[in-house]
């Protein structure tokens, strides 16, 4: 393989971007920033992204490969939509793993379009993968970055030891309590200390590290009514620990789970306290995820939902920045089940710079003024299940990017302006509203 080559997609982007330059002069600051070659390479990626964003055409690959790699898990938190005790049937594909030979095809292929970042998330625990060695040896020997969310339980010391080599990994443990009760509460079917054993497991990998490059811990904490008490206890476990990173994200209300769901009090007492939380780990060099004050400034306190009016507002610019591909191969267009492609079959550099994913970004980007398209099965691309939107803190990042590029502005007017033939699908955002109330 021959690697991404940055030279031809500059030269597309700039040939792209000069005739509407001459509709928006301020484009032209972005035509600049592309060229300036001191720039490191990340950098001059992610410019080309927004430059994609501007004229409707990927010229690198995305950020992030999601890579669903096991569906299975070890607990059954009763807020989580794939695993709680409350949810009735799934469907066969959800308790498969991927084949290490898939996950290395599309990280080889990831690489040859300009990845930068695999993440082994999902609907499953990796460590239960049946070659989760394997694949962590082969992540080290490839030296990409890498991300591993996992439940923390599972982890043994020669896991440990070989993650710890990985210096390009960030590693987020989802915990959700600071006390083995609350711990427990969530997980009511399941007994021993497991507690504990994950907060020990997250200060040996910073034991392990010591001050050299290495594995960066992000602790998770999914806020509801059964832990919201313990805020200020999760700023005191992080430090304990050592990890690096916190991120609190409120918890995704379905159906089964609407008795843990903030209250308007509940939800103020975080706002109040969340200051004083982040200057005393910022004092300390550990960083809170921004996620929480978005969530917290959008959530509509009736409905849990805090996604519901973004695309609306600012469009869909994540099929720029993410690809997800499922255990079984397929490839989605963002993290939901919005099939697209088949790795095996087309290839990322097929499925991402093809036609399809050109017509879904296309329509993606253009929802803020009521435009919508048809996924391959007929259904369409933005749907209720964008109001409760995984990507929305990406989403938001990019439009900082652009704003802070004076790109924003515009776009906005570019869209308006241009008569696309994007049908606006009314008897979509109508059944849209319908299924989020």
């Amino acid at each position: 393989m021959s690697g991404f080559d940055l030279q031809r997609a500059l030269e597309r982007a700039l040939t792209d971007l000069e005739p509407l330059t001459r509709r928006e002069p301020g484009l032209q600051r972005l035509a600049r920033e592309l060229q300036r070659e001191e720039r490191p390479l990340d950098q001059r990626k992610r410019l080309l992204r927004l430059a994609g964003i501007v004229t409707d055409r990927a010229y690198v690959g995305p950020t992030i490969v999601h890579l669903d790699v096991v569906g299975v898990c070890n607990l059954n938190c009763i807020y989580c939509r794939d695993h709680s005790p409350y949810l009735v049937g799934r469907e066969s594909w959800r308790s498969m793993e991927m084949p290490l030979e898939r996950i290395k095809l599309a990280v080889e292929q990831g690489i040859e379009i300009g990845v930068e970042r695999f993440s082994m998330a999902g609907a499953g625990e990796p460590r239960m993968h049946s070659r989760f060695a394997q694949i962590i040896e082969y992540m080290i020997e490839r030296d990409v970055e890498f991300e591993i969310f996992t439940n923390g339980t599972l982890l043994s010391e020669d896991d440990l030891q070989l993650l710890s080599r990985a210096q390009r990994l960030k590693l987020y443990f989802s915990i959700s309590a600071a006390s083995e009760r609350t711990y427990k509460a969530f997980r009511p079917e399941l007994g021993g200390e497991l507690l504990p054993r994950i907060e020990r497991a997250i200060s040996r990998l910073a034991q392990l590290r010591g001050d050299a490059a290495g594995p960066r811990s992000v602790i998770v904490h999914v806020l509801c009514s059964m832990n919201v008490h313990e805020l200020m206890q999760f700023g005191e476990q992080a430090l304990r620990t050592g990890a690096d990173e916190l991120q609190l994200k409120l918890c995704e209300y379905e159906p089964y789970n609407q008795s843990i769901m903030l209250d308007r009090d509940q939800l103020d007492r975080v706002r109040d306290a969340l200051p004083q939380l982040k200057a005393e780990l910022a004092a300390h060099g550990v960083t809170v995820h921004d996620n929480i004050d978005y969530q917290l400034e959008q959530i509509d306190a009736e409905t849990g939902l805090f996604s519901r009016e973004l695309y609306r507002q600012i469009g869909c610019y994540i099929g720029f920045d993410l690809v997800r591909v499922r255990r079984d191969g397929r490839i989605a267009f963002c993290c939901g089940l919005k099939w697209v492609g088949e790795l095996e079959r087309d290839g990322l550099a097929a499925h991402f710079f093809g036609p399809q994913m050109d017509r879904l970004r296309h329509a993606a980007k253009r929802s803020f003024v009521g435009c919508n398209a048809t996924l391959p099965n007929g259904d369409p691309l933005l749907a209720a299940d964008c109001h409760r939107c995984y990507n929305y803190i990406t989403n938001r990042h990019l439009q900082r990017d652009l704003e802070r590029l004076d790109l924003w502005e515009p776009i906005v007017r570019l869209v308006r302006s241009d008569d696309c033939g994007c049908v606006a699908q009314s008897a979509t955002q109508t059944a849209v509203n319908r299924g989020a109330e």
